[in-house]
């Protein structure tokens, strides 16, 4: 049974405060991240910010809830270290279909789960490229 109080606050946060999904179907929520113009490497960065998430906090903490709001922050993030010039939150935001405070607020918690390490090495990078698509929606473990 999902209980969202078995999470620590700054994970609750991704959570969908009425325990329902977003109306927009996960495929058309993915394709308006594909239709921006951002490196395919923003997309491997992400998974790659998704998985330290869930290393962290546990492979229940990215459900149905909180897929959303997470894709989002971490895409975010990832645009924000690969690309010279990122777009404002308040694009990402407006794409994302959630208020820029509540995005900053996740950017926030996000990079503290995280504990601020965005950097990516070249193998790393090399490894999630290559990965199959069924290892990397594998959950893993948390430490």
């Amino acid at each position: 049974v999902f209980d969202p109080c078995d999470f620590h606050e700054n994970v609750r946060i991704f959570l969908t405060p009425d325990r329902k999904t977003p109306t927009i179907s996960l495929v058309d929520y993915l394709n308006r991240f594909s239709d921006w113009k951002h490196e395919a490497s923003t997309f491997v960065i992400t998974l790659i910010y998704i998985h330290r998430f869930i290393r962290e906090c546990g492979p229940n903490a990215f459900n149905q809830f909180s897929f959303y709001r997470v894709f989002l922050t971490a895409f975010t993030l990832a645009a924000k270290w690969i690309v010279d010039e990122p777009l404002s939150n308040e694009c990402y935001a407006y794409f994302g279909g959630l208020p820029v405070a509540d995005l900053n607020e996740f950017e926030l918690q996000f990079s503290m789960i995280l504990k601020c390490q965005f950097f990516v090495s070249e193998e790393e990078f090399d490894r999630f490229v290559s990965m199959p698509i069924l290892e990397l929606l594998t959950p893993i473990a948390p430490k």
